[in-house]
Order: C-alpha cells, then sequence, then structure tokens
C-alpha cells in the first residue's frame, strides 16, 4: 500500500519537476525575446535619432545655402548694376569723344581755309606790289587767325588724348567688371547646383 503511494508521489513529483523545467524553458524563452525586443527597439530608437541629427544637419546646410545663394544673387545684382553704369559712363564718353572729333574736323577745315587763304595773299603780293602794306595788315591778321585756330587746334588734340585716355580706363574697368560678374555668375551656378543636389537627395 505504502508502495504505490510512494511510486505515485514520486511519479508526481517528476511530474512537477518537468513541469517546473517546462515553464521555465518557456519563461527563459519569453524573457529572450523580450530582451531581444528591447534591444531592437533601442536600435531603432538609436537609428531614429541619428536620422533626426542627420535630417537637422541637412536642414542646416539647405538653411546655409540658401543664404549663400541669397548673397551671390545680391552680388550679382550689384555687379550687374555696377557693369551698367560703367557702360552708360563710357558711352558718355564716347559721345564727348564724337563731339570733339567733329571740332577737330572743323578746325582742319578751318585751316583748310587759311592755307588758301595764305596762298591767295601770296599771288596777290607778287601781282600787285602797290597793295603790299595793305596786304601785310591782312597777312598779320591772318597769322594771329592762324595762331588762334593752332591754338584752339592743339587744345582740342589734348582734350581728345585725354578724351582717348579715359575711354580705355573706362574699357578697363568694364572688363574688370565683367571678370567680376562672370566670376560671381560660376559661384551663383555652382551653389544653385549644390541645392539642387541637396533638394534631389533622398
Amino acid at each position: 500500500m505504502n508502495r504505490p503511494l510512494q511510486w505515485f508521489n514520486l511519479a508526481g513529483v517528476l511530474a512537477l519537476a518537468l513541469l517546473a523545467v517546462i515553464q521555465w524553458q518557456a519563461n527563459r524563452h519569453v524573457n529572450l525575446q523580450l530582451i531581444n525586443a528591447e534591444a531592437a527597439e533601442l536600435r531603432q530608437s538609436r537609428g531614429l535619432a541619428e536620422k533626426d541629427q542627420t535630417i537637422q544637419g541637412n536642414i542646416e546646410d539647405m538653411n546655409e545655402f540658401r543664404a549663400r545663394v541669397a548673397k551671390a544673387a545680391t552680388e550679382l545684382e550689384e555687379q550687374c548694376s555696377a557693369v551698367k553704369a560703367a557702360e552708360d559712363k563710357l558711352a558718355g564718353v564716347e559721345a564727348e569723344r564724337a563731339r570733339l572729333a567733329a571740332s577737330v574736323e572743323g578746325l582742319k577745315a578751318a585751316l583748310e581755309q587759311w592755307k588758301a587763304a595764305v596762298a591767295a595773299r601770296d599771288t596777290e603780293l607778287k601781282q600787285a606790289d602797290a597793295r603790299a602794306a595793305g596786304l601785310v595788315t591782312d597777312r598779320n591778321e591772318a597769322v594771329g587767325r592762324f595762331n588762334d585756330l593752332a591754338t584752339k587746334y592743339n587744345a582740342a588734340q589734348d582734350q581728345l588724348k585725354q578724351a582717348a585716355e579715359e575711354v580705355k580706363k573706362l574699357a578697363a574697368e568694364r572688363d574688370e567688371t565683367a571678370a567680376k560678374f562672370n566670376e560671381l555668375a560660376a559661384k551663383y551656378n555652382a551653389l544653385v547646383q549644390r541645392v539642387n543636389e541637396a533638394a534631389t537627395r533622398p
């Protein structure tokens, strides 16, 4: 009677031990899954934090690029205005040069007229000795006019030379401004390309 009961108790103890082992394995499996889930959640949280930092950095880079593009556009507009002003000034100088050239042509025509008058005067001197005194007076007056015309001609030549030097100076300034304009345009295009690449980047 006691022996079957002992066997029954032994079987119950073994069954309880088996159930305990099974429960321990189940608990271990659940704990491992929980640990793996927590590790995966931690990795995802870190990944999301890194992505947030990357996105924030991209946003800051985008804002910086936009500021640079705006600054480059402003500088480009200023250079365009400077080029326009230089071209307007150059056009004014060229108009002044044309006016001075026309004045020089007028002086040359007057000089030719004076030469013709001198030739006629010399002919009259040879043909009429009786009018020598009057012709001397006319000659002196003609010489005075010639000197006046020569003075005006020389002054016009100086003004024309100054205008030519000013035109050269303005042309050099225009070339320098155009070079700066092209450099700014290249920088502007490069910045726009970088902004577009940053905008299309996933």
